[in-house]
């Protein structure tokens, strides 16, 4: 996990397509209480098709997020439209669950909803 700027954020999501990962950007407000436990949980999911890339600065931003934490995931190779949002708090095994669907997509080239309703099926899992 790496703690980055927004600007340096801004550079790595405008040229996702370049990238050998799936990337995940959080961007997270010390002043959140959610955000200090969520923090926890993202160096777990981290791998080597997977980087996680923190924003705390994100409040000096032109357009600040509205709410914390949220997340923007990047996934190259990917058909799918990216940036793909992820807003608020998850377990653990709902964010490892979700990193594997998203390294599956990169790596057929499939669009990442046909992953998710394909694993969902998998697991016997109704859509939502």
């Amino acid at each position: 996990m790496e703690y980055i700027g927004w600007k340096k954020a801004q550079e790595i999501a405008l040229n996702y397509q370049e990238q050998e990962k799936v990337t995940l950007i959080m961007f997270l407000d010390i002043h959140c209480e959610v955000c200090g436990e969520f923090i926890k949980y993202l160096p777990k999911i981290e791998n080597d098709n997977y980087q996680v890339l923190v924003v705390m600065d994100g409040s000096k931003m032109p357009f600040p997020p509205t709410s914390y934490p949220v997340g923007y995931v990047y996934i190259p190779n990917c058909p799918t439209e990216m940036p793909m949002q992820r807003v608020g708090n998850a377990p653990l095994n709902v964010l490892k669950i979700d990193s594997e669907r998203q390294i599956i997509a990169m790596k057929e080239g499939r669009d990442y909803y046909e992953v998710k309703d394909d694993d969902r099926k998998a697991r016997g899992q109704n859509a939502a």
